[in-house]
């Protein structure tokens, strides 16, 4: 199980939002508010809860209050904060203990796809190696489909992540992704 996080992204959001007291209100309106209000807390307890169950749980709610927030605020776009919850969730999915492992992984595959819809290579090159790995562990545990194809697209994602995750500048992700490749 890795213990991995996404630590300069995760805690830029939770900086920018607990350091400026949250996405200034412009909006009057009370359930707005109250919205924010949620999605800010689930946030908060998405990035910097330890707790697999928490992480995941809270991401789910703050990704499930995000469209209803119809004036976004927020320090950092949009799409960037959904694919950050969408790769926490992914990420969360693969470490989980509890649950039907089969469905947490095919979860996983799924909320990594969809975080690798913004984070690309040439604009967010950490966290798309991040999610890459993120689906390679997940394939490489992957109970549904075939085998042999499953374990072939887990080396070419974790390949992808070593492509930025190098020994010399990332030597943790490094280790981490070649433990991947090992199994």
């Amino acid at each position: 199980m890795r213990k991995k996080t996404l630590s300069f992204a995760t805690a830029t959001i939770l900086l920018l939002f607990t350091s400026s007291g949250g996405a200034q209100q412009t909006n009057p309106d009370a359930l707005e508010q109250a919205e924010w209000g949620t999605f800010q807390l689930d946030l908060q307890r998405a990035m910097q809860s330890t707790d697999v169950e928490k992480k995941r749980d809270a991401a789910i709610e703050a990704l499930a209050i995000e469209p209803k927030l119809r004036n976004w605020t927020a320090p950092l776009p949009r799409p960037e904060v959904r694919a950050e919850l969408q790769l926490l969730v992914a990420t969360a999915n693969v470490d989980r203990t509890k649950g039907d492992h089969s469905r947490d992984l095919e979860t996983a595959i799924v909320y990594a796809q969809s975080s690798l819809q913004f984070f690309t290579r040439q604009e967010f090159p950490q966290l798309w190696a991040a999610a890459k790995e993120v689906l390679g562990s997940a394939y490489a545990q992957r109970i549904e489909g075939d085998k042999a194809a499953n374990i072939e697209t887990s080396i070419g994602a974790v390949n992808e992540a070593l492509s930025v995750f190098t020994q010399e500048a990332f030597p943790a992700e490094w280790a981490s992704s070649q433990t991947l490749l090992a199994m």
